[in-house]
This record gives C-alpha cells, sequence and structure tokens, in this order.
C-alpha cells in the first residue's frame, strides 16, 4: 500500500501547510502527475513486485535502552560546540548505517526483542551483524552476541557497546566488559575529540583506508590483546592506540570500532564487511542498486541514480525491465536518466546472450 496524506491541502488549522496531492487550488499539478505516474508503474510490474522480501547482506541492531540512556546522559557534544547532544545515539547509529548504505550493502534493522537466542539461526540469516553504541545491555543479550561470533557471524561492534547493564549502570569491569575476551581488546581511557582525527591503518591491516579518513567525536584507546590492529590514531597522544581491531573468535569474528568514523571511513568499513563479491558493485557513484524476491522466487533489482547527471552501468546479467516491459541482454549498458529508477527482473539464464528457443 502507498498512502498520500493528505488527498488535497486543507485550508484550515495547524496542518493547513501540510500538503496534499492537490494543492489549495483543488488543481492537477505536478504531484498528482507524479502519483499517477506511480500508479502506472505498480500496475505494469504487477504481479512481480507483490509481496516481496527484501535481500538483507547485514542487520544493524537498534537499541531503544541505549538510545534512551545517550538522550539522558549523552557521549558526543553537539558538532561545533560544547553542548551535549541528545542525539547522540541515532547519530552513532546513523553513520554506521550510511557507511553501509553507501557501500551498497542492504541492511534489516532488528530489535533486542527480536533477535531471540539461536546464534546459529541468526548467523544463518545474517552474516554480519553490527551493534553501534550498544550501552544498555542485560548478560543474555551480550553472551548471545558472544555465542552469534562464536558460531561463525562477523560482529562489529560501535564504542560505548556492552558498558551498562540492563539498568544504564556502567559494568565494573575492564571494557568491553563481558565482551572483552570475544574482542581480544580492552580499554581503560576514551575521549571526546573536538576536531577530526587523521587516522592510519594497523601493521596487520588488510584493510583499505580512504586517504583522509578521520575518526570524530569520540577515541576509545584500544590495547590489543590478540586481536588485529585494523586502523590507529595518527595523532602525537592518542597514535600510541588502536582505533579499529578484528579478532577471530570461534568460527567467526569480533570487529571493534572504537571511534565514530567520517563517512569515507564507514563506506570503507562497509565494503569491508561484504561477505561475499557482488555482480552489480560495479557501477557509478551515484547509482544503487538494492534487491528482493519475489513471491515466484524471482529476484528484482532497483536501480537508482541519486542525481540530476545521467549515469550508466554494465548489465552483469540479462534481465527484464519491468518498466519499460523490454528485455535486456548481460553486459548491455544501462542508462538512466537524471532521478531515475529501473525496475529489473533478473532473467533466470542469467549471463546468457542468445534467447532460449
Amino acid at each position: 500500500m502507498v498512502e498520500y496524506w493528505h488527498w488535497h491541502s486543507i485550508h484550515f488549522g495547524h496542518e493547513t501547510y501540510w500538503l496534499g496531492v492537490l494543492s489549495h487550488d483543488g488543481e492537477p499539478g505536478r504531484c498528482y502527475d507524479e502519483v499517477k505516474r506511480i500508479a502506472g508503474e505498480l500496475k505494469r510490474a504487477g504481479a512481480a513486485v507483490a509481496d516481496l522480501v527484501p535481500d538483507a547482506d547485514v542487520a544493524a541492531l537498534y537499541s531503544r535502552e541505549s538510545r534512551w540512556a545517550m538522550e539522558f546522559q549523552a557521549p558526543l557534544a553537539v558538532e561545533a560546540s560544547l553542548e551535549p547532544d541528545a542525539g547522540s545515539y541515532d547519530r552513532i547509529f546513523a553513520r554506521f548505517y550510511e557507511g553501509m548504505f553507501g557501500a551498497g550493502l542492504q541492511a534489516d534493522i532488528v530489535y533486542p526483542q527480536q533477535i531471540g537466542g539461536d546464534a546459529e539461526a541468526l548467523v544463518a540469516r545474517w552474516p554480519v551483524l553490527v551493534v553501534p553504541g550498544l550501552y544498555v545491555a542485560d548478560d543474555m543479550l551480550l553472551d548471545l552476541l558472544d555465542a552469534y561470533a562464536q558460531a561463525g557471524g562477523h560482529l562489529v561492534l560501535g564504542f560505548r557497546s556492552g558498558y551498562a547493564d540492563d539498568e544504564a549502570r556502567p559494568r565494573a569491569e575492564v571494557m568491553p566488559g563481558r565482551l572483552r575476551d570475544a574482542v581480544g581488546a580492552s580499554y581503560g581511557e576514551y575521549t571526546n575529540l573536538a576536531v577530526p582525527v587523521p587516522l592510519r591503518r594497523g601493521p596487520d591491516a588488510g584493510f583499505a583506508l580512504p586517504e583522509g579518513a578521520a575518526a570524530t567525536a569520540w577515541a576509545d584507546g584500544l590495547v590489543p590483546e590478540g586481536a588485529e590492529t585494523l586502523v590507529r590514531y595518527d595523532h602525537p597522544h592518542l597514535g600510541r592506540w588502536a582505533a579499529v581491531t578484528t579478532n577471530a573468535h570461534g568460527r567467526g569474528r569480533v570487529t571493534y570500532v572504537g571511534t565514530l568514523p567520517d563517512r569515507s571511513f564507514a563506506v570503507a568499513l562497509g565494503r569491508w564487511l561484504r561477505a561475499a563479491p557482488d555482480a552489480w558493485e560495479e557501477r557509478p557513484e551515484t547509482v544503487t542498486v538494492t534487491s528482493a524476491r519475489n513471491r515466484e522466487g524471482g529476484r528484482l533489482r532497483f536501480v537508482s541514480n541519486w542525481s540530476w547527471e545521467p549515469a550508466s552501468m554494465a548489465l552483469p546479467v540479462a534481465a527484464r525491465d519491468l518498466l519499460s516491459e523490454t528485455d535486456l541482454r548481460g553486459g548491455a549498458d544501462l542508462d538512466l536518466a537524471a532521478w531515475d529508477i529501473r525496475v529489473l527482473l533478473e532473467s533466470p539464464r542469467g549471463n546468457n546472450e542468445e534467447d532460449s528457443p
């Protein structure tokens, strides 16, 4: 269902300028035409886009309790200010999500109450679990995250994770507390960052750190205890510590990110987290490709150009364009106009150039 609020803009009350599909004049205009176009596209796509189940490369754990705690005792300052940022949690979570989105990863947003207690099932569904700023957590949740990594998952922890119990009381342990062995590193010092701090690759890193990447807002002083150092602070004082570590744990891995990455660093982290090569990864910077399965088992690709400039990419597989109702061959150029979207149903023949008899 797609709903629009309102159908027409109302002429009184607090919502007078909460504009609708029709403006105050009640006449069809550009907004009406675009709604009409969307309806036509949905009609043409038809059953192929019904009952879609989005694909997910990763899951991102969202903690309301941690958000509430950070509203009360904010770990971050408002940018360019000394004032506490009551939106710290969402700022942390959004930066990790921005990195995944920029890297072309699709993420499911899940809550602690949704992930159950079966670590093997979690790994089967989500090979990567990103946990930004899980400040408030009980022992059972932390133990499940530990078990998830041991069962073969890649657990990615952001700073502040595991610091407090389920009543927001700091744990009387060397941090990251109950997850210290899983992380393979600890820290006794942390600080706010008034300005971004440059980063450099660690000695063990197989990690592509972008030029100019920086730590922002926060820094944990990580001391490896068996973990590899992916990234270090490039700073006369903070440089003694790691900024990001990764540690083999059971059949899986735990990566700890001790700072708020800038956007370029967050995207690089997202690319590093990709579990398998993506045939659709070769595309212009302004183009995103997301995917889903329909009720017939077919895979759809939604190709979007987020720019005023046209873009083009080579199709890695044969597909049917559901909006233009044309068949496209693998290897052919897919041309996208400004702010264009194409809805493609992958051909079961994959890359085959020739049509079946």
